[in-house]
């Protein structure tokens, strides 16, 4: 259940953009506001608690120094503005479907079918 609205919650803040327009279900531009929203809801909940716990996010930057936290969420913020809008979608709609026992062989028993 959990990441089902994780994905919705994306899938939100990406069309909560102007670009989008809900009657054709199509951007009629680049949606900038709402790829940056997704990649804030991406740092924070796209990655594990253990992840933060550990500060993984502290790796050294191109001058050798550490990046702080700040800088890897605005960081994860930006490399979602390089995506395609439509591709995102696309992805959300394939894992929030996706199952591998959703055929006659498995009958829906995912444990079964992994």
């Amino acid at each position: 259940a959990h990441t089902r609205v994780f994905l919705k919650s994306l899938r939100l803040a990406l069309c909560a953009d102007p670009a989008w327009d809900a009657a054709n279900e199509t951007f009629t531009s680049r949606p900038g506001a709402g790829l940056r929203a997704a990649g804030a809801i991406w740092a924070g909940n796209g990655l594990s608690t253990e992840f933060y716990r550990q500060e993984e996010f502290l790796s050294e930057d191109s001058d050798g120094g550490v990046r702080s936290l700040d800088d890897f969420v605005e960081d994860t913020i930006e490399s979602f503005e390089d995506l395609d809008a439509h591709d995102v979608l696309a992805q959300l709609f394939q894992w929030d479907t996706a199952d591998i026992s959703k055929n006659d062989k498995f009958k829906l028993d995912l444990g079964d079918a992994l």
